[in-house]
C-alpha cells in the first residue's frame, strides 16, 4: 500500500521498469555463465591436458550449469555460444543487452544473422544498426529487419548462403498424439511464399458473401492477396467474409484440407487458382547493373538478385510491373508510395502503392502482413481525401480499435 499523500506507481510504467530489471537479471545470468565456462578453461590450459581430453573437458560447465539451471545441455551451449559471439563481435548490441534495453530473444537474433556475415566489416556496420534498431522492435519485426538488412549489406554473401540453405531443403512428417501428424517442409521461400498464396487464396475462394460487419460501411469485398485478381489491401469499410453454413471450417481448417487434397491426388476441385507474388526489386538489379536483392513486399524476407533475374525474365511467366519512386533510386528497401488519386475508394494501383510502402498493419508492434489489412482513411472520408497520404494498412483488430477511438494515430512510414 502506498503511504497517505504519495501518488500511487503508474501500473504501465512499473511494468515498463520491472522489464528492464528482468532483462538486467537475464544479461547478468547470462554473464555469469560465460565466466564460469571461462574460469573452468583456464584451469583446463594450465594443465595442459592432451587434445582428446580437453575436448571431454570443456563439456564440463555445460553440464554444470545444465545442472544446476534446471536447462537441457543443448539449451546452455547454444546460449554459451551466441554469448561469447555477442561479447566478442558484437560489443554495441551486447552493452545494449547488459544495460536491459535489448533481451536475449533479441540478442539471439542479431548474433544468428551477424554468424552468416563473412566480412568483419559488415558485422560491425551490423551491431552498429542493431544497436538502435533493437530496443524499439518487436522480435517479429526485428527478424523481418535483420533478413532485409543482411541481405542488401553483402549481396554476394547472401546470395551463396541461400544456395548453400537451399541443399538442405527436405519434408520431415512426424506422427504425434490424438490421431494427428505434423507436416514440416523447408523450401526455397519464393516457392513457399507461392504455395501459402495460392492456400490462401483458393481457401478463401471457398467462402461466399455474408452480411457485412454492421460497424463497417457498404463496400465491396476485399480480394485475399495483394497480386491476385482484385487484389490489395482492403479498403477502411471492406470486411472479410464469412464461411457460408454449409462449410463450418475455419480458415485454417480449409487451407489444410485443400494442402492434403493437393498432395494426395493433385485436385483441388472448382477452377484453378492464380495467386502471385508481389517484391520489390531495384531496376539496376533486373538489368544486371547491380545484385541487390530483392525484397518482398510486407518486408519479410529477401530474394537474391540471380533468382530475381530468372524469375524476371521466365517463358511464359506473367508479371504486372509499378515503377515506384524511392529515397534511394537503387534501393528496393524504402517507401514507393507517390500516387494520389480523387473520389471515396482507393484504385487498384494505390492499394497496391500502400501495401508496398506500409509492409504490415501500422498499429506500432503488429506484424500483420498490409496486403491482409483493411485500407483506412487517418482522416475520415469526406474529409479526409483519398490520398496516398491519408491511407495506411491497419489490420481489422487495430482498425476497430481506432474506429472506437482506442488506438492512438500510428506514426509516420518509417523502416519497419
Amino acid at each position: 500500500m502506498t503511504e497517505p499523500g504519495v501518488p500511487a506507481p503508474d501500473p504501465l510504467m512499473a511494468a515498463r521498469q520491472f522489464q528492464i530489471l528482468a532483462r538486467r537479471a537475464e544479461a547478468a545470468q547470462l554473464t555469469a555463465m560465460v565466466e564460469h565456462q571461462d574460469a573452468l578453461e583456464a584451469e583446463e590450459r594450465l594443465a595442459e591436458l592432451p587434445l582428446h581430453a580437453r575436448r571431454e573437458a570443456r563439456k564440463v560447465p555445460v553440464r554444470q550449469l545444465a545442472l544446476e539451471l534446471r536447462m537441457s545441455e543443448r539449451t546452455v551451449a547454444v546460449l554459451l555460444g551466441c554469448a561469447r559471439f555477442a561479447r566478442r563481435e558484437l560489443p554495441q548490441t551486447w552493452r545494449a543487452f547488459g544495460e536491459g534495453a535489448v533481451d536475449q530473444q533479441r540478442l539471439r537474433l542479431v548474433a544468428d544473422a551477424a554468424m552468416s556475415l563473412e566480412s568483419a566489416e559488415h558485422v560491425e556496420a551490423l551491431d552498429t544498426a542493431a544497436e538502435k534498431k533493437a530496443p524499439e522492435s518487436t522480435a517479429a519485426q526485428l527478424r523481418r529487419w535483420l533478413n532485409r538488412f543482411v541481405a542488401r549489406l553483402g549481396p554476394e554473401e547472401f546470395a551463396r548462403s541461400c544456395e548453400q540453405a537451399q541443399r538442405h531443403r527436405h519434408v520431415r512428417l512426424q506422427h504425434l498424439e490424438n490421431g494427428v501428424s505434423l507436416l514440416q517442409a523447408l523450401l526455397p521461400t519464393v516457392q513457399a511464399a507461392a504455395i501459402e498464396k495460392r492456400l490462401r487464396a483458393a481457401a478463401r475462394g471457398l467462402d461466399g458473401p455474408q452480411p457485412r460487419d454492421p460497424e463497417a460501411a457498404e463496400t465491396p469485398a476485399p480480394s485475399p492477396d495483394l497480386m491476385s485478381t482484385g487484389s490489395g489491401p482492403a479498403c477502411s469499410d471492406h470486411t472479410d467474409s464469412a464461411p457460408q453454413p454449409h462449410d463450418p471450417r475455419t480458415l485454417d481448417q480449409r487451407e489444410a484440407d485443400l494442402l492434403a487434397a493437393w498432395l494426395l491426388d493433385g485436385r483441388v476441385g472448382g477452377t484453378p487458382v492464380e495467386a502471385a507474388l508481389a517484391i520489390m526489386v531495384p531496376e539496376v538489379t533486373l538489368t544486371g547493373e547491380s545484385n541487390e536483392p530483392a525484397v518482398s513486399a510486407d518486408g519479410a524476407w529477401a530474394i537474391p538478385a540471380q533468382a530475381v533475374r530468372e524469375l524476371a525474365f521466365a517463358p511464359g511467366a506473367q508479371h504486372r510491373w509499378y515503377e515506384a519512386v524511392t529515397r534511394r533510386p537503387s534501393s528496393a528497401e524504402d517507401d514507393v508510395l507517390e500516387i494520389r488519386y480523387q473520389g471515396r475508394f482507393a484504385p487498384q494501383r494505390l492499394r497496391d502503392a500502400v501495401a508496398f510502402r506500409d509492409r504490415t498493419c501500422r498499429a506500432e508492434g503488429c506484424s500483420v502482413p498490409a496486403e491482409h489489412c483493411d485500407l483506412d482513411h487517418r482522416i475520415p472520408w469526406p474529409k479526409g481525401p483519398t490520398t496516398g497520404t491519408n491511407l495506411q494498412a491497419l489490420c481489422r483488430r487495430h482498425h476497430r480499435m481506432k474506429s472506437h477511438g482506442y488506438l492512438d494515430p500510428p506514426d509516420a512510414v518509417a523502416d519497419r
